[in-house]
């Protein structure tokens, strides 16, 4: 489906100048980690609206994709 047409977001943006000190220390958290960066898209962004939740599946997440011994091109 076309960005177009795709039907607006449920969850309000959070502008960072707005962000909370747990939402600070999630986004810190996920670019000092292995991904390196944090784009204020997919799921990342959802979790700035739950940051306790946030840091656990992120943690999850970059556990799966960098801490196992599957070959990055599998991973």
């Amino acid at each position: 489906m076309p960005a177009s047409k795709l039907p607006p977001s449920r969850l309000p943006a959070i502008p960072e100048t707005e962000f909370t000190s747990a939402q600070r220390a999630l986004v810190d958290s996920i670019r000092s980690g292995p991904r390196g960066q944090f784009k204020m898209s997919g799921p990342f962004y959802c979790y700035l609206h739950a940051p306790a939740f946030g840091e656990l599946a992120q943690n999850l997440g970059a556990h799966c994709r960098f801490g196992t011994s599957i070959p990055p091109r599998l991973s």
